[in-house]
């Protein structure tokens, strides 16, 4: 089992005109208290193991987010917006036998050592806005392309998330339904197997590695 808690701040700013609005969020970086508990099970005797508890601070890198919407009609939007999170910097402090080594979140490897790269992250989206009437309704769709940090770090291979959208939404009298569908594939290098207490040593290992490939589909409906 895994606790985390801790407290960060969050700014933005919106510039809004009639054909061009701009965006920015900044997330603050934090300190957060982690605690990580394990046990063993199995169908089989186990051997005599401690299961231990580990607990120490997670700092958690900050991030930027820029956006831009352009409108070339009144009834027409098109999005983009970028996003990098720098995950090099996320680091697990208080590993080793002493307690007081520091390693990357992600690939437990000291922060001089870590694979982990700092990524950006983009997604793109268009609205159109018909009228039948005094029923107004709106045609959206995107696209997002979000690499994703690897626990397991194999040379060649990036762990990633591509997906696409398309939605409606239609506004008549006092109601509001909107309609999204969403699919997302990815890849990703998995481990079926880690030993809870190599975050007590601060040593990696790899066991049972393997690619996994998934997609998602999801709907989501809203009434207002």
């Amino acid at each position: 089992a895994n606790e985390i808690s801790g407290f960060n701040w969050n700014a933005g700013l919106l510039l809004r005109y009639r054909y061009l609005n701009l965006g920015a969020m900044y997330r603050a970086a934090f300190d957060a208290d982690y605690e990580s508990h394990s046990s063993w099970g199995a169908n089989f005797e186990a051997p005599t193991i401690e299961e231990p508890t580990i607990a120490g601070p997670l700092a958690w890198p900050d991030s930027w987010t820029f956006g831009i919407a352009l409108k070339p009609l009144d009834t027409w939007t098109v999005t983009a917006d970028w996003a990098r999170y720098n995950w090099s910097d996320m680091q697990f402090h208080g590993v080793g036998p002493q307690a007081t080594g520091t390693v990357n979140f992600f690939d437990l490897e000291p922060p001089e050592f870590s694979g982990t790269p700092d990524l950006d992250v983009w997604r793109f989206g268009t609205e159109y806005t018909l009228f039948a009437g005094r029923t107004a309704i709106a045609l959206r769709a995107g696209y997002f392309d979000e690499p994703q940090p690897q626990r397991v770090p194999i040379e060649g291979h990036e762990a990633s998330y591509e997906g696409y959208s398309a939605g409606i939404g239609i506004a008549a009298g006092r109601f509001r339904i909107d309609l999204a569908y969403q699919e997302r594939t990815g890849t990703a290098v998995v481990t079926q197997f880690v030993d809870p207490r190599i975050l007590a040593t601060g040593q990696f290992q790899k066991q049972a590695i393997g690619e996994v490939e998934s997609t998602d589909r999801r709907l989501f409906v809203g009434l207002l």
